[in-house]
């Protein structure tokens, strides 16, 4: 006959209770343990392994984001700076026309002043010629 004694059922597992993420019954269609599927969603699991990997990729994501924002930033300062040198080079552009109808507007006026002078000056002679032989 066989002596060993067995403990009996009642007292409690050596084992810690599962965890909430353990407890989930396998229903991936892949076959994977759900253990691993839900273990990233569960917020009560925190391996040292997990905070490494989120540590690491928050380094490469900062350092992304960091070089995209910079690249961004530079495109922008460029995109601004040529708008700008657009609109200065308008605004010559503008002067320069501005300053071109004026010149050619006071030529205009100093020859029709000069015209209406020389007009008034030939019939000033004409009107002298004729009451002086009245």
């Amino acid at each position: 006959m066989d002596t060993t004694m067995h403990k009996p059922m009642s007292d409690p597992p050596l084992s810690p209770p599962p965890s909430p993420a353990a407890v989930v019954p396998p229903s991936h269609s892949s076959g994977c343990n759900s253990l691993l599927l839900t273990k990233a969603y569960c917020p009560f699991e925190s391996d040292p392994d997990d905070i490494w990997y989120k540590r690491l990729l928050e380094e490469e994501e900062s350092v992304e984001t960091k070089r995209y924002l910079a690249i961004f930033f530079n495109f922008v300062a460029y995109g601004r700076y040529k708008t700008e040198l657009k609109k200065i080079g308008y605004e010559k552009k503008q002067k320069l026309e501005a300053r071109a109808r004026a010149i050619t507007r006071a030529k205009a006026e100093g020859q029709a002043k000069f015209q209406d002078k020389a007009y008034n000056k030939i019939i000033d002679a004409i009107t002298e010629v004729l009451f002086s032989r009245l």
